[in-house]
């Protein structure tokens, strides 16, 4: 009993040790500029012929003014396949490297290392080409998982694969500086949080969408979006700080402050 009081504190100390709701409001918008962005395009680019607006009402039963509002927010497959440019891919590329840099700074605190500054923007910038790739492969897939008859495959399947993104994702943001086998609980305790986050969401979404809608228009759809977005940043930090605890990255603390020294 002790001993998981002694855990229960170091992660605590951990997590509240990195700053999560700074870096959570900072991730969140990242990720709205970011992630919302190369999510639409994927899907429309790679077969989904639904919006994304679609895809919102489905994956958060929504109804009535909430769901009327995402609808509204998001372009058709179609528009957003007439309104790809040069310039808008450039910027969204500056976007996801961008979101790569604020998810990097989160990992480094979690395992309490330096930042690698020109390197970390090298990594980040395998990560961001790295993740186009899983969204351009994870589009169609997820269209052939909600088809599946198994349950189990619907289910456990993206679990895994959850499991291996999120351990490769700090592995190569850290710029190797943790050993990929320390990042395991990290990759599987991400996975589960944010599946277990999306099963809440399912419940309180639609009254928070509704409301929002009602209350303020399109604009209140976005900001639910928004707080959606930093509700999953809390929950990804703190599934960062917990997996590093537990990998005993606060008991190693003279050795990570050494390894950037090495490397340099």
């Amino acid at each position: 009993m002790a001993d998981l009081v002694a855990l229960a504190r170091r992660i605590i100390e951990r997590f509240i040790m990195v700053e999560p709701l700074e870096r959570a409001l900072a991730l969140s918008s990242k990720l709205f500029i970011a992630l919302i962005p190369t999510t639409i395009l994927t899907s429309s680019v790679f077969g989904a012929d639904t919006s994304f607006g679609d895809a919102l009402v489905e994956r958060f039963s929504l109804t009535g003014a909430g769901a009327d509002a995402v609808r509204q927010l998001f372009a058709s497959p179609d528009q957003v396949r007439g309104g790809i440019s040069a310039l808008g891919i450039l910027i969204l590329a500056y976007a996801v490297l961008s979101m790569a840099q604020a998810l990097q700074r989160i990992y480094e605190d979690a395992w309490g290392l330096a930042r690698i500054r020109a390197r970390g923007m090298f990594r980040a910038l395998i990560w961001m080409f790295s993740f186009a790739l899983y969204f351009a492969a994870i589009s169609p897939l997820r269209a052939q998982l909600r088809q599946a008859d198994s349950r189990a495959l619907r289910i456990y399947l993206p679990l895994v694969l959850g499991s291996v993104i999120w351990a490769v994702t700090p592995y190569i943001l850290l710029g190797g500086r943790v050993r990929s086998r320390r990042l395991l609980a990290t990759g599987v305790l991400t996975a589960v949080s944010l599946t277990v986050f999306a099963v809440v969401s399912r419940v309180y979404m639609p009254a928070v969408m509704s409301t929002d809608a009602r209350r303020y228009g399109l604009i209140g759809a976005t900001f639910g979006i928004v707080s959606w977005l930093f509700a999953a940043a809390v929950v990804l930090i703190g599934s960062a700080t917990t997996g590093a605890v537990l990998a005993g990255a606060d008991q190693d603390q003279p050795a990570a402050e050494a390894a950037p020294a090495a490397a340099g």
